[in-house]
């Protein structure tokens, strides 16, 4: 409407402005005495130029009316399946672009998480490589002070052995001090010796043995019942085997004394 005003006050002014020049070359035409011939053709010549230009204004309004009509229309023009497809359509877009918008803000913060839990992690795992360098150290330690301990051991023992051979030596000299008798006395000390350990074990089983009937400790201890029953079985192996024992260093002892008598 604003420009269909705009363009019936333009067609007005230009009728008015016509008009107007007429009337105004009526008064030059009367007013011939005063001006002279070029001046007033300058004058219309520019007066026309003028009212040539609008026209030509005028003209093009009117050319472009029709497209102010129709974009009026077009406005004023109720909501139809594409202008609200491509409103769906923008909502959409936009819908989109916060998707987008969190989904990288997501990615951000996630990437950010991730490199602090890497972080952390290789902390963590720096300093359980120290304490595993430490614990290597305190190994190694103990590896050497090991070695150290074997190598003094091994000095002990060979010197234990050293000591054992120089009392075997000196126990030889004694035994070479020594007369016959007192040869003899010695050997007969040291059989007596061994048959009398010999006994002390013997009882020892007997004793075992006697205490367990006596306080029933099979029964009353029936997990140790397995272990008491091999235990009696390997007390009968030793009693016999003491008895040969004895048996036997009676005989050494007796053959032995028969060879001094004979010599």
């Amino acid at each position: 409407m604003l420009l269909k005003i705009l363009w019936t006050t333009k067609v007005v002014g230009s009728v008015v402005s016509d008009t107007s020049n007429k009337d105004i070359r009526n008064k030059l035409i009367k007013q011939n005495d005063r001006l002279s011939v070029v001046q007033l053709t300058k004058y219309f010549q520019q007066v026309d130029k003028a009212s040539k230009n609008l026209d030509k204004l005028a003209y093009e309004c009117g050319k472009h009316f029709d497209s102010f009509d129709k974009i009026e229309a077009l406005v004023q023009k109720p909501a139809t399946p594409e202008t609200s497809n491509f409103k769906l359509m923008k909502e959409n877009f936009k819908e989109l672009s916060t998707q987008i918008e969190e989904t990288t803000s997501f990615s951000e913060r996630t990437l950010t998480r991730l490199n602090e839990d890497v972080h952390y992690q290789l902390r963590e795992a720096a300093s359980d490589l120290e304490v595993l360098n430490k614990g290597v150290e305190k190994i190694n330690k103990g590896i050497q002070i090991l070695s150290d301990s074997y190598h003094n051991n091994f000095l002990s023992v060979g010197d234990l052995f050293n000591h054992f051979n120089y009392n075997f030596k000196s126990l030889y000299d004694f035994l070479d001090t020594l007369n016959l008798i007192q040869l003899v006395s010695t050997f007969h000390t040291l059989i007596l010796m061994l048959i009398l350990l010999n006994i002390f074990r013997l009882f020892n089983f007997f004793f075992y043995d006697e205490l367990i009937k006596y306080f029933n400790l099979e029964k009353k201890y029936p997990r140790l019942a397995f272990y008491f029953k091999i235990r009696a079985k390997i007390s009968k192996v030793s009693v016999a085997l003491t008895f040969l024992f004895i048996i036997f260093i009676c005989l050494w002892g007796i053959s032995l004394n028969l060879l001094i008598l004979g010599s």
